[in-house]
């Protein structure tokens, strides 16, 4: 499909904003959603954890009660009337038997759910009696039905083994508990003696995330689940999920505006070159060309193309003088004596020569300029690495350590200051504190931000404060970058907790030293990395007239650099 430039760079640049917003609004979200889950599972498994607890405290101290009663009744024989009075005591209990026909040798201790699991029974042996308390679930029931912290469908409940309610359910109170059965995922896991946290359908066919895990005491089995429904444990990220897709559609749209104002702008120098040149294919020397467009290559490529119009109508005007001024035209001598023939030919050569310079040095200019763009772009791109690559570590770090809380003031200001770098990039790609302040002032904040943001200690000697010794601009700029990139490198890659930096100023050259105490690596295959931090450490010492040396190994990685100075 054929379509205009300015369409062309219009539906590029939307589609790659459009890309990069949904990126983000899916990885934003899924964060949230994650995190809303995780926190919902923790909150869900700690109150099924303290349930359960309390379930086998209660469950203990029932025991312990009644097993102290019967000791002291064995120790002192006490009389059985007496000992049903003292038993009667107990709370919850339902009913007492004392049965004098049993086997002394059965076990001290075992404990029951009744038929229906509406009664749970301790059966105490001793070598005098043998005793069954009957106990009822109210304070069970009281103990679950607790419900702090779960919401409006939150609930936790007790099923036996038969899988059948033991407990009243929030959602049917006045149906008896053990007319609802509950085969449910959590419940047949519990029961097969798992715990966990997971997403399922509960008893009603309603989907829930539950914490389940079971009870087992002296024989008493039972599933324990604490459970809120998915809709309400869902609601509040949904509700900033239409928040957000109506930001992405007003993002989206100020996105197609700018991409169409963009487009426009960027194509109207290319439009403006291409009736140019339809009119010089034409044989037209059209009117000047006025520079247009934010891009400097297009605008070098406008005032070429002027140039070029200029020099073909100086042509044109002197070709005139000299007749047609056609230089691929022949002439004919009218004899061997035509001087103004002579005269003619020898100034078409004079011209041809002329424009054959004309034309190298034309070749030669472009050459130049190819070169000087491509030194531009190296300088650009290394130093948007150097510098903008260099807070975007810190940021990753830093929202890491805070956990994505956007609202966090340490947070914006990262930002801030990483838009502040890169309008400083745009302005000669001069750090603001270096360019008003000095290195040793930028290093001192360079090294105040990595300990603010990290875990790492900066140990920092700089001889170049107390020295009478000025380093001009760019050094001050490339020492600074050399600095940032290896503290940045041994940040990333060197897993180090201390960083020792110094700055050494001898007579006739300046040595920086940046010791870390990390893993690192072998210098050896150093030709082989793929990033752009050594190259860079090296071209910039290059360019200083400096040279440096590495050594690594198990006690961390050393950059020793030499830079003359006059």
């Amino acid at each position: 499909m054929k379509l205009k430039l300015n369409i062309w760079l219009t539906l590029c640049l939307f589609v790659f904003s459009t890309i990069f917003i949904l990126v983000v609004f899916n990885i934003t979200y899924s964060s949230l959603e994650e995190e809303l889950v995780l926190r919902a599972k923790d909150k869900l498994n700690a109150v099924n954890i303290l349930k359960r607890r309390l379930i086998e405290l209660h469950l203990r101290d029932k025991k312990q009660e009644a097993d102290h009663i019967l000791s002291n009744a064995d120790l002192h024989g006490v009389n059985e009337a007496d000992l049903v009075e003292n038993l009667q005591s107990i709370s919850e209990i339902k009913r007492i038997e004392v049965l004098h026909e049993f086997d002394p040798n059965q076990v001290r201790f075992v404990a029951s759910l009744d038929s229906d699991s509406t009664y749970y029974n301790f059966l105490f042996t001793s070598e005098k009696r043998q005793v069954r308390l009957v106990f009822g679930l109210q304070d069970i029931q009281d103990i679950l039905l607790e419900r702090t912290g779960l919401g409006v469908t939150g609930e936790s409940y007790v099923v036996n083994e038969r899988h059948r309610l033991m407990s009243a359910s929030l959602f049917h109170p006045q149906e008896y508990p053990t007319n609802i059965s509950s085969p449910s995922h959590g419940v047949l896991s519990a029961i097969g003696g798992k715990e966990d946290v997971t997403i399922y359908t509960d008893y009603r066919d309603v989907g829930v995330m539950g914490a389940f895990r079971p009870v087992d005491f002296y024989g008493i089995k039972m599933a324990l689940l604490t459970e809120i429904d998915l809709d309400e444990l869902m609601r509040p990220i949904y509700s900033i999920r239409e928040k957000m897709v109506i930001v992405v559609g007003i993002l989206m749209a100020v996105s197609l505006a700018i991409s169409v104002f963009l487009g426009k702008i960027l194509s109207n120098p290319i439009v403006q070159l291409r009736r140019v040149a339809d009119q010089l294919s034409l044989g037209t020397l059209p009117s000047d060309i006025r520079p247009s467009g934010p891009v400097l290559e297009m605008q070098q490529i406008t005032q070429s193309m002027d140039k070029l119009i200029h020099s073909l109508k100086q042509i044109a005007s002197f070709a005139s003088d000299i007749g047609e001024g056609k230089m691929e035209s022949t002439y004919v001598m009218l004899s061997s004596h035509d001087e103004l023939g002579k005269a003619i030919l020898q100034m078409r050569d004079q011209l041809v020569t002329l424009n054959n310079e004309k034309n190298a040095l034309e070749l030669n200019s472009k050459r130049v300029l190819i070169e000087a763009q491509e030194k531009d772009r190296e300088r650009i791109s290394r130093d948007l690495h150097d510098g903008l690559g260099a807070l975007l570590t810190t940021l990753k770090l830093r929202m890491e350590k805070s956990g994505l809380l956007v609202e966090n003031a340490d947070m914006r200001d990262l930002i801030e200051r990483t838009i502040s770098e890169t309008r400083s990039l745009a302005r000669n790609l001069m750090p603001a504190v270096l360019r008003d302040f000095g290195l040793s002032e930028a290093l001192e904040q360079l090294i105040s931000d990595i300990e603010d943001s990290t875990q790492i200690k900066v140990l920092f000697f700089n001889e170049l404060e107390n020295s009478n010794y000025k380093l001009e601009k760019d050094k001050q700029v490339y020492i600074y970058r050399v600095v940032q990139e290896a503290i940045n490198n041994a940040i990333k890659h060197a897993q180090c907790d201390e960083i020792q930096l110094s700055i050494t100023v001898f007579d006739d050259h300046l040595a920086l030293y940046i010791k870390d105490n990390g893993i690192g690596f072998e210098v050896e295959q150093k030709d082989g990395f793929t990033g752009l931090g050594l190259r860079n450490i090296e071209e910039r010492i290059r360019l200083m007239g400096g040279v440096f040396y590495i050594e690594s190994g198990k006690a961390g990685t050393g950059i020793e650099i030499e830079i003359p100075i006059s």
